[in-house]
């Protein structure tokens, strides 16, 4: 009976392990995509206004504003070291003025 309980609490164990072993794997790869875009501030740039591109595009929202802000918006934190909510604000503030 013992050893039931023992070989139970290894495969309820066993998904825990899978787990951390992907969420490590995810945080390296996630750490050195962190500092490719840190150490070339472009690429972060071109995947912000595409991504961004292609949201607005599917939603109708003025593409092009949507997109050149979000550039911008990772150029300063990817270049400049602003805090990503504080690049949004200012982001947003331009935007709503413009619209």
């Amino acid at each position: 009976m013992e050893g039931t309980e023992q070989s139970k609490g290894l495969v309820s164990a066993a998904p825990r392990i899978v787990t951390t072993a992907i969420d490590r794997r995810f945080e390296r790869v996630a750490d050195f995509a962190w500092l490719k875009l840190k150490h070339r501030p472009y690429l972060g740039v071109t995947v912000a206004v595409g991504v961004t591109l292609g949201a607005a595009s599917l939603v109708g929202i003025p593409e092009l504003l949507l997109a050149a802000g979000a550039g911008y918006a990772a150029y300063q934190v990817l270049k400049l070291n602003v805090p990503p909510s504080e690049a949004i604000r200012k982001v947003a503030k331009v935007e709503e003025g413009l619209v």
